[in-house]
């Protein structure tokens, strides 16, 4: 992700995410890269990896998942709602 943004490519610019393994220095930014990609324009990503990426994106993105509580500030809240608005986008939020 750091890499991405120093060669000024933006998250949601990317289309497809390749993983060839899931060790944890090779993955460590990847929440951070589809959480920001959709952030900034509602943007997803495919994403190409091992079988066990399922279950990593449920454990993560998941209703019961580690940024559940995040999707929901952001899609529910009306606070966050203005601030979705006011980059162009509209309710309800993808």
């Amino acid at each position: 992700m750091s890499r991405l943004l120093e060669a000024g490519v933006a998250p949601d610019e990317v289309d497809t995410l390749i993983l060839s393994h899931l060790h944890s220095d090779h993955m460590i930014d990847y929440a951070r890269l589809i959480h920001a990609a959709w952030d900034m324009s509602g943007k997803r990503i495919r994403v190409l990896g091992p079988a066990p990426i399922a279950e990593i994106n449920e454990r993560l993105f998941g209703s019961a998942g580690a940024l559940a509580f995040d999707w929901a500030a952001r899609t529910d809240y009306e606070p966050s709602q203005e601030v979705w608005r006011g980059r162009g986008g509209s309710v309800p939020r993808p």
